[in-house]
């Protein structure tokens, strides 16, 4: 009769409406609940400081906000000239200076001016149309090691907002005949902790033709004795330092020596009082 009571009494509270007391949510499930709203609001979050496909580094995964900024460089860039005086003919042993220029196109005149320096002579500097930014690199480069170069990899400079922007290398033919140096030119984007971004935008490239031949025995002994010459200066500038030294030693060894002759004479008398 037990076992019939039970569910007999389970029914009758069933029609009557009464359901049984609720189980009390446990504290796990109110994080969790809670936790959903959290997460939609963090995952709107993390929608905004997702990593995206910045189209102003080639692609590259970046925050929006780096990628805002990297779209403002990339949107910065204006007209600007590069002047450079490549060598035609080199010889080996002998290393030259490439100077680069880099300015405003309004500016082309003073650019070009700037590379010519005292001799005056703009025949032998060309002059090319490029893009320019906030920053600016550039490399020199030669296949096959033909030359030597320093310094060696892309060179980044920040563009004054008025005036040019300067760049040198020392380059020297190792092996003689006709070869190829290479000029690239373009406008990096940096990142905030100076790293420079790929691809370079409106990268420009110039190719300098270049004969190096060996030196003639006139022109080595004539180095040579430049070489001398300089290390003749060298050593007479280094005795000089010496002597200079040896001097102040001696004026130095001379009043210390009159000192002690002083307190030697003052103690003498010091015994003659007593």
């Amino acid at each position: 009769m037990r076992r019939l009571a039970l569910p007999i009494l389970l029914t009758l509270l069933a029609v009557s409406g009464c359901n049984p007391t609720p189980m009390s949510v446990s504290n796990t499930s109110v994080i969790e609940t809670g936790g959903t709203d959290n997460m939609a609001v963090g995952g709107n979050a993390a929608v905004d400081t997702a990593p995206i496909a910045c189209p102003a580094i080639g692609g590259k995964l970046a925050a929006p906000a780096q990628c805002d900024e990297y779209t403002r460089q990339a949107n910065a860039l204006t007209d600007g000239v590069a002047a450079f005086d490549p060598p035609r003919k080199m010889r080996m042993g002998a290393p030259e200076t490439i100077t680069l220029v880099i300015g405003q196109a309004a500016d082309a005149g003073a650019v070009t001016n700037a590379v010519v320096g005292d001799s005056g002579d703009t025949n032998m500097v060309r002059t090319e149309k490029i893009s320019i930014g906030e920053n600016v690199s550039a490399e020199l480069t030669s296949p096959n090691a033909m030359f030597k170069i320093a310094p060696e990899g892309r060179v980044v400079k920040a563009m004054p907002a008025r005036g040019q922007q300067i760049w040198q290398w020392s380059v020297e033919a190792l092996v003689p005949g006709k070869h190829k140096l290479t000029l690239t030119v373009g406008v990096p984007i940096m990142g905030s902790g100076g790293e420079v971004w790929q691809p370079v935008l409106e990268p420009r490239t110039f190719e300098i033709d270049v004969q190096a031949r060996q030196r003639t025995w006139p022109e080595y002994f004539d180095d040579m004795a430049k070489f001398f010459t300089s290390l003749k200066g060298a050593l007479l500038a280094l005795a000089a330092v010496v002597g200079a030294v040896g001097a102040i030693w001696l004026a130095l060894k001379k009043l210390r020596g009159g000192q002690e002759a002083g307190n030697e004479e003052n103690s003498g008398k010091d015994g003659e009082g007593g």
